[in-house]
């Protein structure tokens, strides 16, 4: 472990605190859910340079484990910030309502539709912007539909709430937000009485006797809306800038040398949108020779860890990859999000050849999630 001081272009942290950057080390933290408990960190993220001396972070009463009845739009009531008795219920419940495998082979036929779709007619009207007009709807529109709502409302608000993708009306935004959140609280009275083969049918149905609340239920899906629709579109746009940027990636696509799951497994390793996840110390021990107080502060960084995965001494390939992270708290969704990123890979390829319209794409920082702001590409025939 080392101290962090910065995590990306522009990024400090208003405190300093311990970071863990090797691949093993940061897998053991995030296994080891007893010792190294969940924790909100992220209001220490500020564009203020870090004060002098190193200081351990000590973590405010309301920052340490967020009450599971806060609500009703609240991602503490999410298995993201659980621990212990409370997350291994959530997680049973969500793992056995979610199906996700089988969403994810059932999703599959209709998310290519439409990446083939708008890509098709993307790339016969010149130069176009992958993130906006392919990366945000097929993301928000499968997320929809698993959950089991019409996709409109949710790619609306993708398109203009700055915690996703858009950023030019904050009136609308937040009236998209407060439309979604009834349509949640709706949608679960609505498939109790009459359940459907989707995620809401089956979270509002509970496990025998065992049930999400259904503000836990509403949060759930909000947090889908956001946070994983965040993480999706910038996967996505990381597939597609792999893809446009190297020809040679695209022949290799094209010739079967290169698979899509392969090279999505590879830009996971190589250009993780969720950078790195908070943690912090139970108790005080000692940690491969470096003492940590209980309640310190620690980050895992995932684009550090992954950065290791080829380096000379290391036995982990890019599969090892720590992007959707590890342990009890893996995200739940991985399968739907790499699914996605396979059938945007075929359509691409199929598509081209395609080349970066731009070959500096910007980008930005969403809370912990970094990848491409806008990503131009055109077809090169």
């Amino acid at each position: 472990m080392d101290w962090l001081l910065e995590l990306g272009p522009g990024w400090h942290l208003q405190n300093r605190l311990w970071v863990a950057t090797e691949h093993a080390e940061c897998r053991a933290i995030l296994a080891d859910h007893q010792r190294f408990l969940q924790w909100d960190g992220e209001p220490l993220l500020g564009m203020t340079a870090p004060p002098a001396g190193q200081i351990t972070v000590q973590l405010p009463l309301s920052r340490r484990q967020p009450l599971s009845d806060i609500g009703p739009y609240c991602f503490a009531q999410t298995a993201v910030f659980l621990d212990g008795p409370e997350h291994g219920r959530f997680r049973r419940l969500l793992t056995k309502s979610w199906q996700t495998a089988a969403a994810a082979e059932g999703a599959r036929l209709q998310a290519a539709e439409l990446a083939d779709r708008l890509i098709s007619a993307a790339v016969s009207g010149g130069p176009f912007d992958f993130m906006a007009d392919i990366a945000v709807p097929i993301s928000a529109h499968t997320i929809a539909t698993f959950f089991g709502d019409d996709p409109q409302p949710w790619v609306e608000l993708s398109r203009h709430h700055p915690a996703i993708w858009g950023n030019d009306d904050p009136a609308t935004a937040d009236r998209l937000v407060a439309e979604l959140q009834v349509r949640a609280w709706n949608l679960i009275a609505e498939r109790r009485a009459n359940p459907r083969d989707d995620a809401f049918s089956r979270m509002a149905a509970g496990v025998g006797d065992a049930r999400l609340t259904d503000a836990e239920i509403a949060t759930v899906a909000l947090q889908g809306g956001f946070a994983s629709n965040d993480g999706t579109i910038l996967l996505l746009g990381g597939v597609a800038e792999s893809i446009a940027g190297n020809l040679a990636v695209q022949s290799s696509l094209r010739d079967g040398h290169l698979s899509v799951s392969r090279l999505v497994t590879e830009v996971l390793a190589q250009l993780p949108p969720l950078r790195g996840i908070f943690r912090r110390t139970e108790t005080s021990f000692d940690w491969n020779g470096t003492v940590l107080p209980a309640d310190t502060g620690v980050f895992v960084s995932i684009a550090a860890a992954n950065s290791t995965l080829s380096g000379a001494n290391s036995r982990s390939t890019p599969r090892h990859h720590l992007s959707y992270g590890s342990g009890v708290h893996v995200c739940p969704g991985a399968q739907v999000v790499t699914m996605l990123g396979e059938v945007v890979a075929e359509a691409l390829t199929a598509h081209g050849p395609v080349r970066l319209a731009d070959p500096h794409p910007s980008r930005q920082w969403n809370g912990m999630f970094y990848g491409p702001r806008q990503l131009w590409i055109e077809a090169t025939e």
